[in-house]
């Protein structure tokens, strides 16, 4: 058995070349380069103070920021979940009309970044796997000028030229407690029913460490499951939730993700004790500003350091 017939055997084939390009239609070099026909500014003379790329991207990273989920009028779910809860910075959020914005370091930054990948990665694979049609969300054209929300259809823009094909995520909302949230992904499956999906994304240890979902992200996907089925009605809900967790890191020889099942007992619990923090965390609203947290002893401490209220805390006259 020669090499090449090995190979086919192992069922690797050398491609065949399908595109023939000469390279006189895409010139690299000399003056018909693309490069070369394009206007560019006259060069400065004298001697210049050049700026590193290293101090570029110092500086840049110095701007990053993200923008906290707390708003003047209503909770996000995330902001329920969790060991670090103040009513207080809520009800000065919306009295002082604060701006949440934390600032980021460069390396949260690209680890935030890879997470949103991969989710989108796999996000884009149940659509491609699903079809649109049994996907639910705000599905938008690539100028975002024709939109809709619901079930993804063929329809076209005449202003891009292009279906409504790029999927965004579907706002849930609970007036009565005043809670919103974006669950990852929601859709209906073979008997049309409707589910709901959260996808986390972790790295290589704690992924091959998992062996059931965590705490925290059964408690999210259970509200989101709280919050369709009190729009949707229970006859329309699948009777339970879904986790994906997905693998940031390379690994060999399996796939990437691995997907749980919440249970429709455990879905109406966790969100139950979610309702409850929610309903205490409501003092946020009340007319008299709460009281500042113990963990919060001066400006200066931690806590109080990484919050958006600090310094409107510190000078609230109580």
């Amino acid at each position: 058995m020669d090499k090449q017939q090995l190979l086919r055997r192992l069922g690797w084939e050398r491609s065949q070349l399908r595109i023939t390009i000469s390279e006189a239609a895409h010139p690299t070099q000399g003056p018909s380069s693309s490069l070369g026909r394009v206007d560019l500014p006259s060069a400065i003379s004298g001697t210049v103070e050049l700026e590193s790329l290293s101090d570029i991207l110092n500086r840049a990273s110095r701007q990053l920021h993200e923008s906290e989920r707390v708003h003047a009028d209503c909770l996000h779910v995330s902001s329920l979940i969790g060991d670090y809860l103040c009513p207080r910075r809520i009800w000065l959020a919306r009295h002082h009309h604060l701006t949440a914005i934390s600032r980021v370091s460069p390396a949260m930054k690209i680890v935030w970044d890879m997470g949103r990948a991969c989710e989108k990665t796999v996000r884009d694979l149940l659509i491609a796997g699903m079809g649109r049609s049994r996907v639910l969300g705000k599905w938008s054209c690539a100028c975002g000028k024709t939109s809709h929300v619901g079930q993804g259809q063929e329809i076209h823009c005449s202003i891009c030229d292009t279906d409504c094909a790029i999927y965004g995520e579907a706002d849930l909302y609970y007036s009565p407690l005043k809670i919103f949230g974006h669950s990852d992904f929601i859709y209906l499956d073979e008997n049309r029913n409707v589910n709901v999906v959260e996808i986390k994304s972790i790295n290589k240890s704690d992924w091959l460490a998992l062996s059931e979902p965590k705490h925290d992200h059964v408690a999210q996907v259970s509200m989101y499951y709280f919050m369709l089925r009190e729009s949707m009605g229970q006859e329309r809900m699948y009777p339970g939730a879904q986790i994906i967790y997905v693998c940031k890191d390379y690994i060999t020889r399996q796939m990437p993700w691995k997907c749980y099942t919440v249970p429709q007992g455990t879905c109406e619990a966790a969100s139950e004790e979610v309702l409850r923090t929610a309903t205490a965390v409501q003092s946020g609203y009340a007319p008299a500003c709460p009281p500042r947290l113990l963990c919060c002893t001066s400006p200066d401490c931690l806590t109080s350091r990484n919050c958006i209220a600090c310094a409107v805390c510190f000078m609230h006259n109580d």
